[in-house]
């Protein structure tokens, strides 16, 4: 649960109370999954980004 706290480092994909319904993606015709890998890696408060995180916009 975030209870409206920002999360850094996520994009949403969807959101409200049908979120878990969200599509994260559409296929139209035969496809096979042949891999997914999900990783996770812990960083400390003092980690330096090269580039600058991107400020996207919430519609509410």
């Amino acid at each position: 649960a975030r209870h409206n706290v920002p999360r850094i480092g996520r994009v949403v994909v969807a959101r409200g109370r049908d979120a878990i319904d969200g599509a994260f993606l559409t296929c139209y015709g035969p496809s096979t999954l042949a891999g997914f890998t999900v990783w996770a890696d812990e960083v400390g408060d003092d980690i330096t980004l090269d580039v600058p995180p991107v400020q996207l916009e919430v519609q509410e």
